[in-house]
């Protein structure tokens, strides 16, 4: 497939190095300028390197030092790629294989926390979704936020963790026109903000330095713009999905322990995905 202009039509690349509304705006007014001059119509789109879905690398249990310092991958190179939903958000994205994690949490009360998370989606781990639109670029998607969370006890055993999460991501994207003879044009490639937020339950077992978990987690899932509008924004915050996880953690010393879990996505819209593995290393800080 060409990723280019169409020459009989005016040169929408001309426009890339304005911002974007003006950008969108002006290559709106070309394809209505190349429509009136002959030119085959055409219809602008967007794709963008949205993240990749996950659940909180959390066991459930209480932190037992002030501070834990956590560094990871919430998702390691899928072993079946994933798709986008048929019947639902037929919109074309790029998905990240691998995304890493990293996380500072402190405790507020023997059996609550809070913290900070950090999310990075390798671009070159990317996966596309669709051949229809052209590749996002090199950018990696990111994400900034919260958590908060704690841990109540049903048994000497056994607990029952609970998390939410806000992140705040910036995904790559690239804006195109197609044209009817299938000739796509790059307009611009950016990044766009957009927020995520999640909630989620996990029940725990504890005997001695291992724990077994289970996760249930609910949190948005951000998607290309389907809307031709030229004052829309690139990206949105999409459809919540319910992902399950179950995981285990082992102690190998009062202050460092790993985690690796296997984790699902129930949800197919907007994109369909096959088992995930995420695993991480705490390091617990603090008297």
């Amino acid at each position: 497939m060409a990723y280019r202009s169409s020459p009989t039509c005016p040169p929408l690349t001309s426009f890339a190095s304005r911002p974007r509304h003006s950008t969108l705006a002006l290559a709106g007014l070309a394809s209505a300028l190349a429509a009136g001059a002959g030119c085959s119509s055409s219809t602008l789109s967007h794709s963008a390197r949205v993240p990749h879905t996950s659940v909180p690398m959390f066991s459930g249990q209480p932190m037992s030092t002030p501070f834990e310092l956590t560094g990871g991958a919430s998702s390691i190179s899928a072993v079946k790629k994933p798709r986008l939903d048929d019947a639902g958000i037929a919109t074309p994205m790029e998905v990240p294989g691998t995304q890493l994690h990293g996380e500072l949490r402190f405790r507020t009360s023997a059996n609550t926390f809070g913290g900070v998370a950090f999310e990075q989606g390798t671009s070159g781990s990317t996966q596309r979704l669709s051949s229809e639109a052209p590749p996002v670029g090199d950018r990696d998607v990111f994400g900034v936020g919260g958590v908060f969370g704690g841990s109540t006890m049903l048994s000497p055993e056994v607990r029952l963790g609970y998390l939410a999460a806000v992140t705040v991501w910036d995904v790559p994207y690239v804006t195109y026109d197609r044209a009817a003879d299938g000739t796509v044009t790059v307009i611009e490639r950016d990044s766009d903000k957009i927020s995520t937020y999640g909630v989620g339950l996990t029940p725990s077992y504890r005997t001695g330095p291992l724990v077994l978990f289970g996760t249930v987690f609910l949190r948005n899932h951000p998607v290309s713009n389907r809307s031709e509008l030229l004052e829309t924004d690139p990206v949105e915050g999409g459809p919540f999905n319910v992902a399950v996880a179950a995981g285990v953690e082992y102690e190998f010393a009062p202050r460092l322990s790993a985690t690796a879990l296997v984790q699902q996505n129930l949800s197919t819209e907007p994109v369909r995905y096959g088992p995930g593995l995420q695993v991480a290393l705490t390091a617990k800080l603090g008297n």
